[in-house]
This record gives structure tokens, C-alpha cells and sequence, in this order.
């Protein structure tokens, strides 16, 4: 009798355990098939019909022969607004590197009480790693949101002032967005006041690098008027 149980309590314990691996395995691959059937739904929306998609548990891959540097970004920047970008296995190959035009690099800072989001495409040599840093550097305990891509191709003339330029920029603009080129900076922020405005216009304009063009939007609220007032007196003697 006590083997019968213990062969019955065994048996239980295995299908249990059965079942759980089926669960779980199910629930896997309905996870990959899901993720990859929204994945080929937006590159196909977007027309990225040339990029293979490989789903392994939580991890996508993406392959295939992108035509240009930019393609592939755009490609990649598509797939990452389904699933998290340190999900994403990127194994695409540019069909003629040698042809190739270097892409049009730019990045774009924007920071707010929130904290400091990094989006762009960005030389190698540029060196992700270094701006984080400043970033760091510039507001401690801020939360900093990366989705910079990279390309290995040479820094532009004017790219590492510019970049400069702006993350110096950054340290006195708490609430403001920066759009950073070769040659050129775009700062867009609000201040609290008038003379914040003209002083934080004056100190960019004293920094900028010569060669890079400056492109300035800054804003301040608007002076508080007093409200006129008017007051009548009756005289009850000339009633």
C-alpha cells in the first residue's frame, strides 16, 4: 500500500511537472510568434521588406542586405519601437559598404524634470560611453534614456564642436531640447525670466566655436502687468 502511494504521489508530481513544461513552452512560443508577427507588420508598413526576423525567447534577431547605412537605422529604429532596443540582435549587412555615402549624422538631446533622452545616429569614434558621462557629469542621479545608434564611418568637419558645444550647452538649460549637426547646433529652452533669457543668450552665443552655426529659440514668461484701477467717489453734498 505505502508503494502504491508513493508511485502515485511520483506520478502526480510528474504530469504536474509536465504540464508546467508545456505551459511554459506554450507560452513561449506564442510570445515569439506574437513579437514576430508585429515586428514583420511594421517593417512591411514602413517597407522594409528586405529584413529577416528571427525570434529566440525574449530576444529578436534581424538580418538581410540593408541598401544604404541609412536604411538600415531607419530599419532597426522601426523594430525598436516594438520590442525593448537591448532585445534586438542586429546582424544586417550593407550590400555595397564601398559605394556608400557617409550617413547624416545628428543627435538630439532633450532634457526636462523627467531627465536627459539621447536620440540619433552618432560616429563610432564619437564614443557613446563619453557622452553618458558628461551627461552623468551634468545632472547627478538623472535618469538617462539612450537610443543613440552608432556607424563606423569618420567624424564630419565640425561634428566634435558642435557635440561640444551642445553638451556644454546642456548644463545651463535644465528644460530644453538641442539638435546637434556638423557645423550647426539648434537650442530650443525656456528660462524662468527676462533676464535669464538675455543672460543664458549672451553666454551661448560668448561659447559658440567658430565655424558652428548657432540657431537660438529661447523663451521666458511674459512680465506680470498690473491691472489699472479705477475708483469712483459719490458726494452726497452735490446730489
Amino acid at each position: 500500500m505505502q508503494r502504491f502511494a508513493l508511485f502515485t504521489g511520483a506520478m502526480v508530481f510528474a504530469v504536474a511537472a509536465a504540464i508546467s513544461f508545456l505551459t511554459a513552452s506554450f507560452l513561449a512560443d506564442y510570445v515569439e510568434r506574437s513579437t514576430g508577427r508585429k515586428i514583420d507588420t511594421v517593417l512591411q508598413q514602413a517597407g522594409f521588406d528586405w529584413v529577416s526576423v528571427r525570434t529566440d525567447g525574449l530576444l529578436v534577431y534581424v538580418s538581410g542586405p540593408a541598401p544604404k547605412e541609412a536604411v538600415r537605422f531607419n530599419a532597426l529604429a522601426s523594430i525598436k519601437q516594438v520590442v525593448a532596443p537591448d532585445r534586438v540582435i542586429d546582424t544586417i549587412k550593407v550590400a555595397d559598404p564601398d559605394d556608400l555615402h557617409p550617413p547624416q549624422f545628428s543627435l538630439e538631446l532633450l532634457r526636462n524634470d523627467d531627465g536627459i533622452s539621447l536620440i540619433g545616429l552618432i560616429p563610432d569614434k564619437t564614443g557613446r560611453a563619453g557622452i553618458l558621462d558628461t551627461l552623468a557629469e551634468i545632472s547627478v542621479n538623472t535618469e538617462v534614456t539612450d537610443m543613440l545608434e552608432t556607424a563606423d564611418y569618420p567624424q564630419p568637419d565640425g561634428w566634435v564642436e558642435a557635440l561640444d558645444f551642445a553638451l556644454t550647452s546642456l548644463r545651463s538649460l535644465p528644460r530644453s531640447k538641442i539638435s546637434v549637426t556638423p557645423q550647426k547646433v539648434t537650442i530650443t529652452a525656456i528660462t524662468e525670466s527676462q533676464d535669464e533669457k538675455t543672460a543664458i543668450e549672451n553666454k551661448l552665443l560668448t561659447m559658440r566655436p567658430d565655424g558652428i552655426a548657432l540657431d537660438m529659440k529661447i523663451s521666458a514668461p511674459r512680465p506680470v502687468i498690473t491691472p489699472f484701477s479705477l475708483r469712483l467717489i459719490v458726494d452726497t453734498a452735490a446730489v
